[in-house]
């Protein structure tokens, strides 16, 4: 497994933070004459920072190593803060054991996706292409869906019927596969019965995406990939990104296959008539692509922040209730968090896009091997980054001691609550930062963060 931790986050702040809190404690806080001798080198202060975040990194990295070891994860993941990269790993191979994933390797992202094809949407909205609350027959005429809107398909609340059975059932060709258009014209000839009235209830539809995608087609005169390529993947810099079709993998050396769980990726899943159908899945992406994307997503790159907030708003029934589903983005709460999310699943394909907005936290997780442990992980790696943030506590208060004094470090101390107060105590970090300071000279300082540690409750 390869990883990579990106410190802009953590260390760089840290080291200066440490630098001038001692050079202007020297000079304002009164304390009494500390050696020059006393004064930490950037090289000690870097190390103090990678002693105190050093274990929650360690956590990462435990967290990918059972998954890939016990659980058969084979894949990708990236962690990303205030639009930086904290923790990225890749973990496994691209279908040989002779070839290892690489942080640009194309995952197929799935349902995840959903989110693109709302935002080519939301681009045409932004373009005055269309309207949110425009009826689907304005574009595709021929659907037998008077009733369905553009916002209807967007929050799976259109009740239009599942293309794949119709697919399976009226698609009569061994040798091609069908189109979004080849899907239409199978829907407006047999799929002429909605499954509930428009607006009555949500109900996820793979059949909303692909027809949305079919739009796009229809007002830009474009495919769905050029229209995604030309308006999102190029402007943002996403250069593995795409819209796959079986016959383009044929002659694509980097695409990636789907497998069933194995010992060995030997067992890769075969095409199936419903993967010439994009819209719903069919993107392509990697993990550096996906954090470019996310970037976008934060800072309102595509479309004016009105409107990328749209895909981050709870839909509505026509009695008002609220959906827990935006435009691509299903949405949650967890604690004081909100979040905004979407899962991938498809011929071997898990993905997870997790956004964790007031804390601008995302996880990305691919995997091609029938992984089912997706959400496992998203729910360890938050919890492994609210621990995080417990260092970061546990850094203050170290500068506090340091450049305060002792009784400045407990009054700070006693702030905290009580799961840090106990993190802080079981994680033995205190004497090791003592062990350390006295290793490298820095008597006066490994005296003050022993005499802290001693005052601490037992």
């Amino acid at each position: 497994m390869s990883h990579f931790f990106n410190r802009k986050l953590i260390r760089p702040a840290l080291i200066v933070l440490f630098f001038f809190f001692f050079i202007y404690s020297e000079n304002n806080y009164g304390l009494q004459n500390i050696a020059r001798s006393e004064v930490l080198t950037i090289e000690e202060e870097s190390h103090l920072s990678d002693m105190i975040f050093r274990q929650m990194y360690n956590r990462f990295d435990s967290i990918v190593d059972i998954s890939t070891h016990h659980y058969g994860f084979n894949g990708n993941l990236l962690i990303a803060c205030n639009n930086e990269i904290l923790y990225q790993a890749c973990s496994g191979y691209e279908g040989s054991h002779l070839t290892k994933l690489r942080p640009e390797t194309a995952f197929q992202l799935a349902s995840a996706s959903k989110q693109f094809t709302a935002m080519a949407i939301l681009i045409l909205l932004k373009d005055g292409k269309l309207r949110l609350d425009d009826p689907l027959q304005r574009f595709i005429p021929e659907l037998p869906y008077p009733g369905v809107t553009i916002r209807h398909l967007l929050n799976h609340t259109s009740g239009v019927p599942n293309y794949l059975w119709y697919i399976d059932n009226y698609w009569t060709s061994d040798t091609e596969l069908p189109s979004n258009e080849d899907m239409i014209r199978i829907l407006s000839q047999y799929g002429k019965e909605l499954n509930f009235e428009p607006g009555r209830r949500f109900y996820y539809s793979n059949t909303g995406y692909a027809i949305l995608a079919s739009v796009v087609e229809r007002i830009s005169g474009q495919s769905f990939g050029e229209f995604l390529t030309e308006r999102i993947f190029r402007p943002l810099d996403m250069e593995n990104a795409s819209v796959r079709t079986p016959s383009s993998r044929t002659s694509d050396p980097s695409y990636l296959a789907g497998y069933r769980r194995s010992r060995s990726l030997s067992n890769s899943f075969e095409t199936v008539m419903h993967d010439g159908i994009a819209g719903d899945k069919g993107v392509y992406a990697s993990m550096i692509d996906l954090f470019k994307w996310d970037r976008a997503l934060n800072n309102d790159l595509l479309v004016p922040h009105q409107i990328t907030q749209q895909a981050f708003t709870a839909g509505q029934l026509g009695n008002k209730r609220e959906i827990p589903y935006g435009f691509g983005f299903r949405l949650d709460q967890e604690g004081n968090s909100r979040v905004v999310y979407h899962y991938g699943r498809w011929s071997g394909f898990r993905t997870a896009f997790v956004k964790y907005l007031p804390d601008d936290l995302t996880i990305i997780i691919l995997n091609n091997t029938s992984f089912n442990g997706a959400n496992q992980m998203v729910a360890a790696f938050r919890q492994a980054w609210d621990e995080l943030m417990v260092c970061g506590t546990a850094k203050t208060i170290v500068q506090t001691v340091l450049t305060k004094g002792v009784d400045e470090g407990m009054a700070l101390y006693s702030l905290q609550n009580e799961s840090d107060k106990d993190w802080i105590l079981k994680s033995r970090l205190l004497p090791k930062i003592a062990d350390y300071l006295e290793a490298q000279g820095k008597g006066s300082k490994s005296k003050a963060i022993r005499e802290f540690t001693r005052q601490l409750p037992s």
